[in-house]
């Protein structure tokens, strides 16, 4: 009998120890997904905000552009505001954590092509940059 018992407390410790390692990899397992998304979540806020970023700097250009199209003049620049109008300054200007750059081309005379990039480094990844293109055309000249 006390053969059997000896077996019975071996067999008992092989269980807690698989017990152990099987409750181990599912702590892990749900530590490694837990952390993909709050990394995910980060990661798509931040382009969020950049998307949003570069489509307020479109609308400021058609603003500027709607002011005095002969203003957008060729050449890289930020914007800034002054009341409540926007206007062309620098070489590039910052919002939070993004840094925005608003490149102006000539196409024609009443033509100009717009490229608004916008680049940021966020926390888990290397450097990002999102970039968004229009033309603006004005409308309004005199034939």
């Amino acid at each position: 009998m006390s053969h059997t018992r000896k077996r019975k407390k071996g067999f008992s410790l092989i269980e807690v120890i698989l017990a152990i390692g099987l409750f181990v990899m599912v702590v892990t397992g749900l530590a490694g997904g837990l952390f993909y998304n709050i990394q995910s979540t980060y990661t798509s806020t931040i382009a969020n905000n950049a998307n949003f970023i570069a489509g307020e700097s479109l609308e400021a250009l058609r603003s500027i552009k709607d002011s005095n199209f002969s203003s957008l003049v060729d050449g890289t620049y930020g914007l800034s505001t002054s009341g409540n109008s926007w206007s062309l300054s620098g070489s590039s200007d910052t919002v939070g954590i993004y840094t925005r750059e608003v490149t102006i081309s000539t196409i024609d005379t009443y033509t100009r092509q717009i490229q608004v990039v916008i680049s940021w480094t966020p926390q888990f990844t290397g450097p990002s940059t999102i970039t968004h293109n229009m033309y603006l055309t004005n409308w309004e000249r005199v034939a």
